[in-house]
């Protein structure tokens, strides 16, 4: 064993000095120890927990005290592999002991968890700068050193900031409560910098992402120029990633509860807890007291809610508020809650349908549907009415195809909402993302013998999906949006009431478009040219279009259409389309005369009929300049766009409407586009809940 020195078998005196000033990681206050217990059959325990940190990897703390000088030294050591009464222990770093054995009088060891320690007397037999070599004693201790467990970490980076000035070290382990760093002073830093009566701002980290930030105050400060150890509590129980609203989303006990399963961001290890409640933006969990894991403002990349060990889904979250429950006037839990930052979004729409479900047996949400039941629904209703069949019926294989793909293949771009009873489709809504943040609804309706309460309830579930999802991420829908015409009382009552009680025009806006095709005949038309041309939108041209808009209405179209710039989510939200088999052409072109821009022009080529009215699958103009556009140059913009995009007869949508109407076109119907921002959840809601007398979200 290199140098080895003899220790003599005497250094067994159970000074309460011996207990170590840095207990695996707690600090220093000997206050921390309550009660001692001894354990039965204690060697055989003690060589089994000695085993398991071997195999785990982890250290133990041994204590040496000086004879002379009283200088207690604490090493961690790792232990080897312990078979019968003899250990040897490998110190952590280099040993710094330069004293022969015979200096100390006494030698102790512990084993801790974090919570309870194992403290044990052994017989040093042998000692170098290599280890030690024990002998076990017979008996050992079980101390009880703290009420909150504390976590060692491993390789977490810490920020600590005070008054624009930044430590950096690691951490070195948690609670609860509170935690332990170790920071360091990089010259001409000096830690008389941190003014311990002020709080500061922690940030944990791993390299690649920020797992905690927060305010926390300075509790216990330790000793050193270079380095140094803190204890920080954070100051606040709760934290707000988002304006505080009046409309929230409802919080379901479930039975079975879910779990959830998540390797712990700053231990590595795995941790499983039972949800006492969940919605589709968070959940909350508790934990004793004693043995809790998390602390409020931390993140989890990866967490999984499970049902029934089978169903998962993974998500990202963070913890945003800490509860004490107390029993007895002492506290015995604590409940946590979080928030979902992200999830993939059919997984959410997986969740969000056992919770319409656990809510509203009926209510469904993407659910399989027979295919001939929702046709019969949409012909019943008189969605699908005559005039709106004689323009589909020559496609209608290619129709059914479509909507089989939609409807039973859960894609992420579409969602469908379905009130039901024992098999029979009572309401129904759904939704299509076609723009890079924006949800179109579309294809509502209800059979009359229900019309009040499925019609109703289909549009309650909207709103709770809405609301759960716009926070998300993946969910991209930052506006929702809808055409309807003015003369339907429903849609007009509901999303027209809405808009003009909200009286606020940049969240809820409605702006009205000529619907038509082009009657005259095209055959003697000739394509523009001369001073006319028809090119691709440059910046220039989106500046001209936000500033005719901004004048004319001031709304959010721009914004949910994808055009208030030349850079959209376009080439992502195109990939989901084919991805899923469907077909997205979005071309954004100018018509200029004299090189002054007349109108934007957007050309949307789709599947047919993927909105039943092909709104999807048509032509917006909307015109900057009304005094310029003829009816001889309608013609030809018209008959320009038929060749160059191989379509004829497909729908136009003239903005403003009053620009369809002094052309040579078949102006048969207005729409209004109605368009909310998602993030005024709250005024929409509340707007709807005096309009239909629908009590919660």
């Amino acid at each position: 064993m290199g140098n080895v020195y003899r220790m003599n078998n005497s250094l067994n005196s159970q000074d309460p000095d011996a207990l170590p000033s840095n207990l695996d990681n707690n600090d220093s206050s000997s206050s921390d120890f309550f009660h001692e217990e001894k354990i039965p059959s204690s060697k055989k325990f003690l060589i089994n927990k000695l085993n398991y940190l071997n195999f785990q990897e982890q250290p133990v703390l041994i204590n040496l005290k000086h004879r002379e000088s009283d200088a207690l030294i604490s090493k961690k050591a790792y232990p080897h592999p312990c078979i019968d009464d003899e250990l040897f222990c490998s110190w952590e770093g280099p040993a710094d002991i330069n004293h022969a054995v015979q200096d100390y009088i006494q030698i102790s060891l512990y084993v801790s968890d974090g919570r309870k320690t194992i403290y044990a007397e052994p017989t040093a037999k042998e000692i170098n700068e290599k280890g030690i070599l024990f002998s076990l004693p017979e008996n050992c201790w079980e101390i009880s050193s703290r009420k909150v467990r504390r976590n060692t970490c491993r390789g977490l980076n810490v920020q600590v900031i005070q008054e624009k000035v930044a430590f950096n070290g690691r951490l070195i382990d948690y609670s609860a409560v509170s935690f332990r760093v170790e920071i360091t002073a990089v010259p001409p830093q000096e830690f008389s910098w941190l003014n311990k009566n002020q709080s500061v701002n922690v940030v944990f980290s791993n390299g690649n992402e920020v797992l905690f930030s927060g305010e926390c105050a300075i509790i216990k400060e330790g000793c050193g120029d270079a380095v140094r150890e803190f204890v920080l509590e954070p100051l606040s129980n709760q934290m707000s990633l988002f304006e505080p609203k009046e409309y929230r989303s409802m919080r379901q006990e479930l039975v079975p509860q879910p779990n959830i399963v998540f390797k712990h961001p700053l231990t590595d290890k795995t941790a499983n807890l039972s949800v006492l409640d969940l919605s589709g933006t968070g959940f909350s969990v508790e934990e004793d007291f004693d043995n809790a894991v998390l602390l409020p403002g931390m993140i989890i990349p990866t967490i999984e809610i499970c049902f029934a060990n089978s169903i998962r889904f993974p998500c990202r979250a963070q913890v945003v508020y800490r509860k004490f429950i107390r029993t007895d006037g002492d506290i015995s839990r604590i409940r946590f809650g979080f928030v979902i930052l992200d999830m993939d979004i059919n997984s959410h729409t997986e969740m969000s349908s056992i919770l319409h479900q656990a809510r509203n047996k009926n209510s469904y949400v993407c659910n399989q549907v027979d295919m001939d039941e929702l046709w019969n629904f949409f012909f019943e209703t008189g969605f699908v009415y005559p005039g709106k069949y004689k323009c589909i019926k020559s496609r209608k294989d290619d129709i059914k195809k479509t909507y089989e793909r939609l409807y039973m293949q859960s894609p992420t771009i579409a969602k469908h909402f379905i009130y039901q009873n024992n098999g029979v489709i009572l309401g129904h809504m759904s939704m299509l993302r076609f723009y890079s943040e924006s949800w179109m609804i579309h294809h509502h309706a209800a059979r009359k013998t229900s019309m009040v309460k499925a019609g109703l309830a289909v549009l309650q579930q909207i709103g709770r999906f809405t609301f759960d999802l716009h926070r998300i991420n993946s969910g991209h829908m930052k506006y929702l949006f809808c055409y309807f015409r003015p003369e339907n009382s429903f849609p007009a009552y509901v999303f027209g009431g809405a808009t003009a009680n909200m009286n606020n025009v940049q969240a809820c806006s409605i702006d009205s478009f000529a619907y038509c095709h082009y009657r005259g005949d095209l055959s003697d038309v000739t394509p523009l040219s001369g001073e006319w041309a028809l090119e691709d939108c440059a910046q220039t041209d989106y500046q001209a279009l936000e500033d005719f808009y901004s004048a004319r209405s001031g709304g959010l179209m721009l914004q949910a259409l994808d055009l208030n710039t030349e850079i959209s989510g376009y080439s992502g939200l195109k990939e989901e389309f084919d991805h899923w088999g469907f077909m997205l052409e979005r071309h954004s072109l100018v018509l200029r005369k004299n090189n002054e821009a007349v109108a934007i022009i957007v050309v949307n080529i789709t599947d047919f009929a993927l909105n039943l009215s092909d709104l999807t699958n048509a032509v917006s103009i909307i015109v900057l300049n009304e005094d310029l556009m003829s009816e001889g140059i309608m013609a030809q913009l018209v008959k320009t766009l038929y060749n160059r995009y191989n379509k004829v007869n497909i729908p136009l949508m003239i903005y403003p409407s009053s620009a369809g109407e002094q052309n040579d076109l078949d102006y048969a119907k207005t729409y209004n586009l109605w368009v909310l921002k998602t993030a005024y959840s709250d005024y929409y809601f509340r707007i709807i809940n005096d309009l239909l007398n629908i009590t919660s979200y």
